[in-house]
């Protein structure tokens, strides 16, 4: 080592340096993105009304059961709700869909809105009094797929369940009926209460019967009462509430302001894009906004494609996307949309949405329940 040059040395701690320098330089995260279609599998039964071929749409119930009957035997379904009365000769008004929960699972919102997509297009549907209501387990599951889909739904009945009250603010106008046992040791009284008094703060109309001497089970009394059945075939979902269809995926972007190049008119202006030429003629990147994460990535076009609403005047807007779905090859955005004044500067607010792109016949916007355009 006396002997080892000096230069070649320096050399290769130069060459070290320089080697740790690009690392360190290297980006230590990759942005990637993930597309895959999950499979859903559910058993289920499914009832008809009898002279369901008379009449050229239906109400629909998704009854959701307990934890007790998950597994694969369907029979297990008859024991208690709609599929028992069911099974004992009662007739109903109205289709009743009764998935089964697999063993060691829970109900999941996404899951269940791909089952009411499958049974609206396969059936004859009232798209506007499609109902859901479910016991113990099912009842939770009640609460969480409405506040997952808010505007599929005409009224909801959870049973000896419970969820989080900060739904509240997405179901708050679904009509709901509540039913709890007095002296519940399972799922406490306090669980549906909660929800309750989280929905009247907001001015729902709510009912809530509680059976003051009824354990777990107060889905007996509950699904043996006609007034139920009565007053859940009066609740309609409000004209202008999004058209149920098959669901998308789709994503939101911000970073970017609404170019010089595009000044219409109208306070208020739609646009479907499906090429990079489009987009850059109507936005522009906000150089202001450090954080990219939510633009458009490189050659999106080649697959997605977009559409966008933009407000213009002396407000600043806030979006919302409560779902993207397709229907009759007619493309459906619903969001909601709030505005909030300003003294003098007037402003352009996009909300952007891409998605996978498909020759649609046609693109509403549903803004705060109302259809407001068609493209």
């Amino acid at each position: 080592m006396k002997n080892f040059p000096r230069w070649l040395a320096l050399g290769l701690c130069l060459l070290a340096l320089g080697q740790f320098a690009r690392a360190a330089d290297a980006p230590r995260q990759t942005p990637l993105v993930l597309e895959r279609n999950a499979k859903v599998t559910f058993k289920y039964l499914l009832y008809l009304p009898k002279d369901y071929a008379t009449q050229q749409a239906w109400p629909l119930v998704l009854f959701l059961h307990g934890a007790g009957e998950r597994g694969d035997d369907l029979d297990m379904l008859k024991k208690h709700g709609p599929p028992k009365l069911i099974e004992t000769g009662k007739d109903f008004p109205f289709l009743v869909v009764s998935p089964q929960c697999p063993k060691g699972k829970w109900w999941e919102p996404m899951e269940l809105a791909t089952l009411l997509d499958e049974i609206t297009e396969k059936y004859k549907i009232d798209p506007d009094r499609i109902y859901v209501t479910g016991l113990s387990m099912g009842g939770f599951g009640t609460w969480s797929l409405a506040a997952y889909q808010p505007t599929r739904f005409a009224a909801l009945v959870p049973i000896c369940g419970g969820g989080d009250p900060i739904w509240a603010h997405r179901i708050s106008t679904v009509p709901a009926w509540v039913f709890h046992g007095g002296k519940d040791p399972t799922v406490p009284l306090a669980r549906s209460q909660t929800m309750v008094d989280a929905l009247k703060k907001l001015g729902s109309p709510v009912k809530f019967t509680i059976y003051p001497e009824a354990g777990h089970d107060s889905w007996t009394q509950a699904y043996d009462d006609p007034e139920l059945y009565t007053w859940l075939l009066q609740q309609k979902r409000p004209a202008g509430a999004a058209p149920t269809g098959k669901s998308l995926t789709f994503d939101t972007h911000d970073g970017y302001f609404v170019s010089n190049k595009f000044e219409p008119a109208a306070p208020t202006s739609f646009v479907v894009l499906n090429d990079q030429k489009a987009f850059d003629d109507v936005f522009g990147a906000g150089f202001v906004m450090h954080d990219k994460s939510h633009r458009l990535s490189p050659n999106a076009f080649a697959t997605q494609m977009v559409v966008a609403a933009i407000h213009r005047g002396k407000a600043l807007w806030e979006y919302k996307v409560e779902g993207v779905t397709t229907r009759d090859h007619k493309l459906i955005v619903q969001y909601t949309a709030k505005s909030t004044p300003q003294a003098s500067a007037e402003y352009a607010c996009p909300l952007i949405v891409s998605l996978p792109k498909a020759d649609y016949a046609g693109v509403e916007f549903v803004e705060n329940g109302a259809v407001i355009a068609t493209k």
